[in-house]
């Protein structure tokens, strides 16, 4: 229900069309890590992560249902180890 999302989101970009192409377990891992620690630092949990897809529908569509899941699960795995 806002407007301007760039001007208070994170926002964190991989190459390529992630509907095209699967992330790479470095990719995931990596995105994941940087996701924890601006959760820690600026304490927000993971249901605050949203995506393009979410923000501008219909406009965008990155990233891809697929790539959020397996981010959002190496997430969860680092939090709850």
């Amino acid at each position: 229900g806002r407007n301007d999302c760039n001007s208070f989101m994170l926002g964190i970009a991989v190459t390529g069309d992630t509907n095209k192409r699967r992330l790479s377990e470095f990719e995931i891992e990596t995105v994941a890590k940087w996701c924890v620690e601006k959760m820690r630092l600026y304490r927000f949990g993971i249901n605050m992560i949203t995506t393009h897809r979410e923000v501008s529908p219909g406009r965008k569509t990155d990233i891809s249902q697929g790539a959020e899941d397996l981010i959002k699960k190496k997430i969860n795995d680092i939090l709850t180890s």
